[in-house]
């Protein structure tokens, strides 16, 4: 299967990204995104198609051979991703054949989704109850910002305790006080 770094490339690949933050980011049948997600607690992670038809389905990809798809029922695969969203964007046929479900317009990453490459690690500073406390970097256009990074330690966490984690990233970004710290 493919590497992170190699779908960052692609706008639409948002990375580790819970199915609430999905919910709230696909409006409008059509809309597509691709993410990482990990089904149960110590699972592998997979990538997933998440797409507006009705109301957000999700479908895994998988892998056979050194091809992708998600209905190896209805194509052969494909050589990658990328390419299994170019060819069902060009020829609007659906993504799997139990479904009329079509991609139609992808959607890019929000400004709080970053890259693990813009992101530098230094010194710990704390430990909490889901991981640890790192003094950073964030490399941003025009230089970098010092940081605070809260990672979690997720080998550690239970799938209840990723939610929980991911739950206060969703409230912390709708703070904005000079008092209060940025989520980024």
């Amino acid at each position: 299967m493919e590497s992170d770094r190699n779908l960052w490339e692609l706008p639409y690949y948002h990375g580790l990204l819970p199915r609430e933050d999905t919910v709230a980011m696909l409006k409008a049948n059509g809309e597509f995104l691709i993410r990482k997600s990990e089904e149960n607690a110590g699972d592998a992670r997979t990538f997933v198609l998440s797409v507006v038809y009705g109301n957000v389905k999700h479908y895994l990809f998988r892998e056979e051979k050194g091809r992708i798809s998600i209905d190896f029922k209805s194509d052969k695969g494909y050589k990658s991703i990328r390419d299994f969203v170019d060819s069902h964007l060009q020829s609007r046929q659906p993504v799997c054949s139990a479904s009329h479900v079509i991609i139609t317009r992808p959607i890019g990453r929000k400004d709080w989704e970053l890259a693990h490459a813009d992101i530098v690690n230094g010194a710990k500073l704390g430990a909490g109850a889901f991981g640890i406390v790192r003094r950073g970097e964030l490399k941003q256009t025009g230089g970098t910002v010092k940081v605070a990074i809260k990672e979690a330690t997720l080998t550690k966490c239970t799938k209840e305790q990723i939610k929980e984690f991911m739950n206060e990233a969703r409230i912390m970004r709708k703070f904005k006080h000079p008092n209060v710290i940025v989520l980024w």
